[in-house]
C-alpha cells in the first residue's frame, strides 16, 4: 500500500501499521543457528551452566579443631591482657606508697622508681591501660575474624550462576555467604594452585580475602574448579608477599 502524499490521522495510522504487520511476520531469533565456522565447543563450566542441582566443588574438613583452638586462644589472651592491665594500673597507683630503705633505695619490684618518668601519675597509668586494652581487643577481634575467612566448603548453586561460600566462623561454627560468580576473583589463576598451599579469593565489596586451603582440602571437580573458581574475573591487588 502506498502512503506517499496521504495525510493519515492517528487512528488510521495505527490501523495501517496493524495491517502491515500481518503481511510481514516477526522474525524469530530463537530458530537461528550459528554458522559452523563460528561454532566452538563449550567449556565444562558452560556445559553445566543450566544445571538443576547443587554441586560441591571444594571442601576442607581438617580445620575445624584449629578454628576452635584459635578462637579459644584469642579469648584466653584477651582475658590475660585485661587482668594484667588492671594489675599494672593498681601497682603503679601504689607507687607513691612505696617505702625506701635506710639507703633511700626501693625494692626491686619498684623498678620504675629508677626511671625519671613518673609512671605513678594518673595520665601515664591511663595511657598504659588504654594501650593494653587496645591490644586485648585487637587479639580478640583477630581470633574471631581469621576463622571466618578460612573456606570450609564451596558449592555451586542451582543454575551455576551463584556460589555458596561456607567458612568456619568463630569457634568453628559454620557461616555461609551467597555471591554471584561474577563478583568472585582469584588472586592467581589455576596454574599456580599446584605451587601454592593457599588460594586467596576476592569478593567484590568485601575488604578481606577468603582463604582456600588447597593443600589440606579436597577438590572434587578439578576441571570445573579451574573454570569457575580459579578465574581472575577482575583486577585484584596482589598480596604483599607475592610482590
Amino acid at each position: 500500500m502506498c502512503t506517499r502524499g496521504v495525510n493519515f490521522s492517528k487512528c488510521q495510522l495505527d490501523k495501517h501499521l496493524a495491517n502491515c504487520s500481518k503481511h510481514y511476520p516477526q522474525r524469530s531469533y530463537a530458530t537461528n543457528q550459528i554458522p559452523k565456522k563460528f561454532q566452538r565447543k563449550f567449556l565444562p563450566f558452560e556445559q553445566t551452566s543450566s544445571g538443576t542441582a547443587e554441586k560441591v566443588i571444594f571442601s576442607c574438613q581438617k580445620w575445624k579443631f584449629r578454628a576452635f583452638l584459635v578462637s579459644c586462644s584469642g579469648v584466653f589472651l584477651c582475658g590475660t591482657i585485661l587482668n594484667s592491665t588492671e594489675l599494672i594500673y593498681n601497682v603503679l597507683k601504689s607507687k607513691s606508697k612505696a617505702v625506701a630503705n635506710e639507703r633511700g633505695e626501693y625494692p626491686w619490684y619498684y623498678w620504675w622508681t629508677y626511671i625519671n618518668v613518673d609512671l605513678g601519675s594518673f595520665p601515664v597509668r591511663i595511657a598504659l591501660a588504654a594501650l593494653l586494652t587496645g591490644c586485648a581487643v585487637f587479639v580478640l577481634a583477630m581470633s574471631m575474624m581469621y576463622p571466618s575467612r578460612v573456606v570450609r566448603e564451596l558449592t555451586l548453586l542451582k543454575g551455576h550462576e551463584k556460589l555458596l561460600i561456607e567458612t568456619y566462623g568463630p569457634f568453628g561454627i559454620p557461616r555461609t555467604i551467597e555471591i554471584p560468580l561474577k563478583d568472585l576473583s582469584a588472586v592467581w589463576g589455576a596454574k599456580s594452585i599446584a605451587q601454592e598451599k593457599t588460594m586467596p579469593l576476592k569478593v567484590r565489596g568485601k575488604r578481606f580475602f577468603f582463604q582456600v586451603l588447597t593443600e589440606k582440602g579436597q577438590i572434587h571437580d578439578k576441571e570445573l574448579f579451574d573454570h569457575a573458581i580459579a578465574v581472575q574475573r577482575f583486577e585484584v591487588e596482589r598480596l604483599s608477599w607475592r610482590k
